[in-house]
């Protein structure tokens, strides 16, 4: 972190008041963070509650760090995970074989985990569903 934030925001101290608000403390002084700013903060830039409490103290003069600095660092990272081939082509091979039947309406809802389609006027769902290798 930039401009010694690592030593000032590692032990903060705050709690959650009756208000509508945090209360903060850093280098002595308490400040009262909006519970709005907070929710908003977390879903507009989809920052951790310690890059809301920066951005904030950052947005009032109180630490010499910017908001583009806060949200780049602070930002929740989103995992990515790979495409399973493995499962989308059994959905696939699944999908087939349900338009070769006697059934209607087939449609992939997930490509690597359910496919549904109607019998006789009901409506069905396959889920699929790949077990874990015990150890």
């Amino acid at each position: 972190m930039a401009c010694g934030l690592s030593e000032s925001l590692s032990s903060p101290s705050f709690q959650q008041s009756k208000g509508d608000f945090m209360k903060y403390t850093i280098d002595g002084n308490t400040v009262e963070i909006p519970d709005d700013f907070l929710r908003e903060a977390k879903k507009q830039f989809g920052l951790t509650n310690k890059g809301c409490i920066e951005l904030y103290l950052s947005n009032q003069g109180l630490i010499d760090t910017t908001e583009e600095e806060i949200v780049e660092t602070k930002s929740k990272k989103k995992s990515s995970r790979k495409p399973d081939t493995v499962k989308r082509n059994l959905i696939g091979f699944l999908r087939n074989c349900l338009e070769e039947s006697d059934v209607e309406a087939v449609e992939v809802i997930n490509p690597e985990r359910i496919v549904a389609f109607e019998v006789g006027g009901a409506r069905y769902e396959l889920t699929l569903t790949r077990k874990r290798v015990t150890k």
